[in-house]
């Protein structure tokens, strides 16, 4: 992905209103990218806690459809309001700190945007884009590409020849 930390830290305050509109310009499609992968990093995330809260809701007895929806709309506004405000502090309970791990994970995985692992190629590439910024003109993204060809990887019949591989891991 584009490390837009570097472009957003460029300081056009002061500079003449071509400056700031050519930067604002440039830097619209990364957000524009950005909140894509936002939004569906929260329908993964939204979708892991509902799983895990209709998980929980196996093991209990509803009278009616309606107090099962009740149980579990109301666990999930619970523990998305709690993970919220916690997050927001930086202090996790132990239950919850696990839970938005996992759930963060979970949405991470199904946008391949998960870290790469250090000693793969992948790791090494985005090290060497990261270090040479004109490399991204010819490699713009490194890390999503290196996580759909390892879930590529994973689920062709091959994988398992593979499976010792740095690149593949």
């Amino acid at each position: 992905t584009v490390d837009l930390s570097k472009l957003n830290a460029v300081d056009v305050e002061g500079k003449s209103w071509l400056i700031r509109g050519f930067h604002g310009l440039y830097t619209t499609p990364q957000r524009f990218l950005m909140a894509e992968d936002e939004v569906f990093k929260q329908i993964n995330f939204r979708s892991y806690v509902r799983t895990k809260i209709w998980e929980r809701s196996l093991k209990k007895k509803f009278a009616t459809r309606k107090d099962y929806e009740k149980y579990v709309n109301g666990e999930f506004k619970k523990i998305i309001d709690v993970v919220n405000k916690e997050s927001m502090t930086g202090k996790l309970s132990k239950q919850n700190a696990q839970l938005y791990k996992e759930a963060r994970q979970f949405a991470n995985e199904a946008t391949f945007t998960e870290d790469l692992l250090n000693g793969t190629s992948g790791k090494f590439a985005q090290r060497l884009v990261n270090q040479n910024p004109i490399l991204r003109q010819v490699i713009p993204f490194v890390r999503t590409p290196m996580n759909i060809m390892k879930q590529f990887m994973k689920t062709t019949p091959v994988a398992h020849l593979l499976k010792d591989q740095a690149w593949a891991k």
